[in-house]
């Protein structure tokens, strides 16, 4: 029992078959007691209707009747309805003055309650009188009265009564045969219920079959096949998860591969100027051994946080990063503030033009600060000395970042090549991994803007233009 109320609790199984066979029970219930209700009105209706049938025939009988009835000669109707064994009713015929006149003195008097109106049948319920008063309360029984008047002026009372129990009997023989019935088909309900249910299931069933049997790297979409209408919200949920997922490692597999293979050549510089140190000659060989090595360190971790910094990009554009509102003039303005010292030492111009008003995009704040200050760090390392490099945002008729310095530029052929993973515009005399515009670009695309390169004023230089959407 403890086996079937968890299998019931924890199964969609159990539960709906639970929700189908309590209302069941509940109109087997509501069955009983309707057909109960109904059985006493059947039962009263058809027993007063007759009782008013026969006490209008007695009624008749006694009008025609007055001499007998006074010589005391028993009515023919009277003795019919008492001395049948069968179907045995009790009549009474008394005078309006409460006198019985012949018949059963069972039967309590009516008294004031005598209708008056000729034709007029009353009913009442009453128990028969016992002889000894010191007994109980007889049957009980239903009455059915009513006047009659004579050809002589005199008026008497015929009551007609037969036992309650006749219709309690009926009553409880039409339940029980309802009961009966109604039980005999509940089986019947509830394996229609469980087959209903086993088929109306078996699409799950099918489909449950076919997850297990995908292989474990199988990041496919789940195709819907015949899932039932209700159950395709799921499914397309489980897809599109799916995909974050497999984008997800793809991201993953694809920072693993590239780590590996950027990290590969200046660890082995590193390695082999450690060894050239080792075995230098002269403390003057040794210190520039160690200056190269310590340039490698420099670009290694420069990699390195390039890598990571694509690694944030790339986990943000398979599962969205937390979003609030960001003005870009304020943005700009510190990560300019942080890279002026940078441009100053180099000796290049930088300056910073802020928007009128405030120029919001709806984005991360991290993601945005690594995105500019890859731009401007490529703009201020590749304009040399005496150069120009400007910041300037704008807030219609969308927001609007652009970086353009006076360096060397890109050729037209190259500008759709310089935002792929570790292309370097050969020429520049510039070392790097090839990954800064790269990360520019995913960090675009997670925040739905758009980034272009195009040559700088009068053909001069470079200029990256980012242009959002807006608040959102």
């Amino acid at each position: 029992m403890p086996l079937l109320r968890t299998w019931r609790a924890t199964t969609l199984f159990g539960k709906v078959l639970d929700w189908m066979l309590v209302p069941i029970v509940l109109l087997w219930a509501a069955a009983l007691v309707g057909s109960y209700l109904a059985a006493t009105v059947i039962a009263e209706n058809t027993y007063d209707l007759r009782l008013r049938d026969i006490v209008q025939a007695t009624a008749e009988e006694v009008r025609s009747r007055e001499r007998d009835i006074l010589e005391n000669r028993r009515l023919p109707v009277l003795n019919s309805l008492r001395d049948d064994p069968v179907d045995r009713f009790y009549v009474q015929l008394a005078h309006e003055s409460g006198e019985l006149m012949q018949g059963d003195a069972d039967i309590p008097p009516v008294g004031r309650r005598a209708p008056r109106a000729a034709g007029e049948v009353r009913f009442r319920d009453t128990y028969l009188e016992v002889e000894d008063e010191s007994d109980a309360p007889g049957d009980g029984v239903r009455v059915a009265y009513m006047a009659v008047t004579m050809a002589s002026g005199n008026l008497y009372v015929v009551q007609v009564a037969e036992p309650l129990s006749r219709r309690l009997s009926l009553v409880r023989e039409v339940t029980v045969i309802v009961m009966i019935v109604i039980s005999l088909m509940i089986p019947g309900m509830a394996a229609m219920a469980w087959f209903g249910l086993k088929l109306g299931l078996s699409p799950l069933l099918r489909l449950r079959d076919r997850v297990e049997a995908r292989d474990p790297d199988d990041l496919s979409p789940i195709p819907p096949g015949d899932v039932p209408l209700e159950i395709a919200p799921l499914v397309n949920t489980l897809n599109r998860q799916l995909e974050r997922v497999r984008v997800n490692l793809d991201a993953q597999r694809r920072f693993v591969a590239d780590a590996a293979h950027q990290m590969r050549t200046p660890l082995a510089g590193l390695k082999t100027q450690a060894e050239a140190a080792s075995r230098a000659s002269s403390l003057e060989d040794a210190r520039a051994r160690l200056a190269r090595i310590q340039e490698g360190a420099e670009r290694l971790g420069r990699l390195m946080a390039q890598l990571l910094a694509l690694a944030r990009a790339d986990d943000a554009l398979a599962s969205p990063a937390r979003r609030e509102p960001c003005d870009l003039n304020e943005l700009l303005r510190e990560e300019s503030a942080r890279w002026a010292d940078s441009a100053i030492v180099k000796g290049v111009n930088f300056g910073f033009d802020a928007a009128p008003g405030p120029a919001m995009v709806h984005g991360a704040p991290l993601l945005l600060r690594e995105m500019f200050s890859n731009l401007i760090d490529n703009a201020i390392r590749y304009t040399p000395v005496g150069g120009e490099v400007s910041v300037i945002v704008s807030g219609a008729p969308r927001p609007t970042v652009v970086v353009e310095d006076s360096g060397i530029g890109i050729a037209p052929v190259e500008r759709p090549l310089v935002f792929e993973r570790f292309y370097r515009v050969l020429g520049t005399g510039e070392s790097g991994s090839g990954l800064g515009l790269s990360i520019v670009k995913a960090i675009a695309d997670q925040h739905g803007a758009q980034v272009r390169v195009e040559a700088g004023a009068d053909g001069v230089g470079a200029r990256f233009v980012v242009t959002f959407e807006g608040e959102g």
